[in-house]
């Protein structure tokens, strides 16, 4: 993925998309079998040009108001998509989609890549994946955000599907209720993005962790809730942490990624993140079933906080170790990265002093 244009792969991806969807099922679905790849290639290249859009000053910021997009987005979208069918029917709708990614299409070409930040060095093509997990395994700044983002992935992201399942198994709500509720949840989302999105500060271990356990907390305390009401109050903030989360984890492992490596690595963040969620839902199904919907908001919400908590505690120590172990002669020159000679990482600032300092 990393000796890839990206910009090329998007207009590609893009094109693609102009030609999808349409009333007939027997010609969209070559289309739905391609779509979860295109989706996914799109999303990691996306994620790994963000740098040499904006710098690495500002990559938090942009990190933050591509999730405010996204949520503002998911809480429209399908309200104007359903207003929109009722009035001209499927077919104008997917015309009108279509011509929706002219847009995007238009921004990709006309970057230009002479104004880039951090212009793409050439990568040697014998790099493999398992060069992107040695550089996370031995990088705490990357370790951290990745482990803690698989756990919240799995057991914290559910809340669709728990949100669901109160609504209806334990307060007896309908649709329109269930409606509220993510709404509620949407709302705490994009204010959460557009927190993130005004802070000048870059992402820290400390608020990573932080951010983690509030949510992992106000998870856990939604599921004790008594009333519809004060659940629903609570989904608020635990929109915000959750949105908090993501895009604090996403920020920090751009930031600390080797260019050389970038788009391994956001693919392995990515994939936990993903990968997590449909791992984690039958979990969710399962506790629900046996103990009840609220425990797998409590369960799920103490597994986040706990594990942040844990993962922080094991990585500190197993990087003090390592330091109180390094010979003298190795202080006097850069460390590796960690895999083997035929990566250059650019200089980049102290990550451990600046992590630590916020």
């Amino acid at each position: 993925m990393d000796d890839l244009n990206p910009s090329r792969i998007g207009i590609g991806h893009g094109a693609s998309l102009v030609g999808d969807g349409g009333p007939c099922r027997w010609l969209t679905a070559p289309q739905d079998l391609r779509r979860p790849a295109r989706s996914k290639a799109a999303r990691v290249l996306a994620g790994a040009v963000v740098v040499e859009l904006v710098g690495r000053e500002r990559l938090s910021n942009a990190v933050s108001l591509n999730s405010a997009q996204f949520n503002v987005a998911r809480a429209i979208g399908p309200a104007v998509t359903g207003l929109a069918v009722a009035a001209a029917g499927t077919g104008p709708v997917f015309l009108l989609n279509t011509a929706s990614y002219l847009a995007l299409l238009y921004g990709l070409i006309t970057i230009r890549a002479d104004e880039l930040h951090a212009p793409r060095e050439p990568t040697r093509s014998d790099t493999r994946l398992s060069d992107a997990f040695r550089v996370i395994r031995s990088t705490p700044d990357l370790l951290l955000p990745i482990t803690g983002i698989a756990f919240v992935g799995t057991f914290g992201l559910n809340l669709q599907v728990t949100i669901s399942l109160v609504a209806i198994t334990v307060f007896n709500s309908g649709s329109a209720a269930y409606g509220y509720l993510s709404a509620a949840y949407a709302i705490g989302s994009l204010v959460g993005a557009l927190r993130g999105a005004g802070k000048r500060k870059p992402p820290t271990t400390r608020r990573l962790v932080m951010a983690t356990v509030v949510f992992g907390t106000l998870e856990a305390v939604s599921g004790l809730m008594p009333g519809y009401a004060t659940f629903l109050l609570l989904l608020l903030p635990t929109g915000l942490a959750s949105v908090t989360v993501t895009t604090t984890a996403n920020a920090m492992t751009q930031l600390d990624a080797d260019p050389s490596l970038r788009g391994r690595i956001v693919s392995v963040y990515l994939l936990v993140l993903l990968v997590g969620t449909p791992v984690g839902a039958p979990l969710v199904g399962l506790v629900s079933d046996t103990l009840g919907a609220r425990f797998s908001l409590i369960l799920g919400g103490a597994i986040c906080a706990v594990a942040a908590l844990a993962l922080s505690a094991v990585i500190t120590a197993r990087t003090r170790a390592s330091e109180g172990t390094t010979p003298l002669t190795a202080v006097a020159s850069p460390p590796p990265i960690g895999i083997d000679s035929r990566f250059r990482p650019e200089p980049t600032p102290q990550p451990a002093a600046r992590r630590h300092a916020a």
